[in-house]
């Protein structure tokens, strides 16, 4: 019976299940809020230097892309949703689903691929993560809603795309420099402990 838990806990089922568990302590709900805050103010920020167009250069993706990473897919897709809200509350308009449903795409895309596919925290590893979930989340899913609701041509949605290669490779050294800092990640290992 203890060997059946025992590799049951070191699998990939043991793995959700352990930041499943994180994501009920304090402490982590507590980072994972100051991520989606994170998230929202740098999207303003963004646009008020870039504009409100399809194209502007903004890092909002940049929190919960983090979150996702340490804390797992539900984490960063727990930062992506409630950013997502909270910027549309802000904005005062209603949240538009298929925006939300790619926000919350990388948050699932950088935890999935992050957390348990690609577990080297070394840039080339950082960039797949990231190139993944921006492709997937911003230049799919959100391009979509972009053409599908506000009528943007597909055509200047292409141009999204050197946009958010660049914006990848930017996060992904940030990234890099935050996981090299030793103390801070012996730290997001501490809060994830039970």
């Amino acid at each position: 019976m203890k060997e059946y838990k025992k590799r049951e806990s070191s699998g990939i089922r043991g793995a959700v299940l352990k930041d499943v568990t994180a994501l009920g302590q304090v402490r982590v709900l507590c980072l994972c809020a100051m991520l989606s805050a994170m998230s929202v103010v740098l999207a303003y920020l963004a646009k008020l230097v870039f504009g409100l167009g399809a194209l502007r250069v903004t890092f909002e993706n940049f929190p919960i892309i983090f979150g996702g990473i340490a804390f797992g897919p539900l984490a960063g897709a727990l930062v992506a949703i409630v950013a997502d809200l909270c910027s549309c509350l802000w904005a005062a308009q209603a949240p538009n689903p298929l925006i939300l449903v790619g926000a919350a795409a990388v948050g699932v895309t950088a935890g999935v691929l992050g957390r348990y596919v690609l577990k080297k925290k070394q840039w080339w590893s950082l960039f797949w993560v990231e190139l993944a979930a921006q492709f997937l989340g911003s230049v799919l899913l959100k391009s979509l809603a972009l053409h599908v609701y506000y009528g943007y041509a597909p055509l200047l949605l292409l141009l999204r795309v050197p946009i958010y290669l660049g914006i990848a490779i930017c996060e992904s050294y940030l990234l890099c420099a935050i996981y090299k800092n030793k103390s801070f990640v012996a730290l997001l290992e501490r809060m994830c402990r039970k």
